[in-house]
């Protein structure tokens, strides 16, 4: 590594803004190729992605727990919808819970 002089220190500064620069568009293609997906799925495809059986979604879907659209009679469902929803059903582990003074506190009902 060449050292940095006083009198070579813009285009020092120069050559690392065009490295970030070049690492940002980087991240960001991956990001668009590695993230979740905003195209619709059919139900067979959303079943395979949570790893649940057909008649199973189509529960959550009558129950109403589960995202989903459904246009005429098919039903479709997004990726990023379905990775939150299986995200919100996260528990809290034991050092989590005990991290959180607010829940070591919570008053008990009484039995009158």
């Amino acid at each position: 590594m060449e050292k940095v002089s006083f009198e070579t220190l813009p285009q020092a500064v120069s050559l690392l803004i065009e490295k970030v620069e070049s690492l940002e568009l980087l991240l960001k293609s991956q990001q668009h190729t590695n993230g979740a997906s905003d195209r619709p799925m059919s139900i067979s495809e959303a079943a395979k992605f949570v790893n649940l059986t057909v008649p199973t979604l189509y529960g959550f879907v009558s129950k109403r727990t589960i995202p989903f659209s459904k246009v005429g009679k098919r039903l479709y469902f997004n990726e990023i919808e379905l990775t939150s929803w299986i995200q919100s059903g996260r528990k809290q582990t034991c050092t989590e819970i005990s991290d959180n003074p607010a829940t070591l506190f919570i008053p008990q009902k009484s039995k009158r």
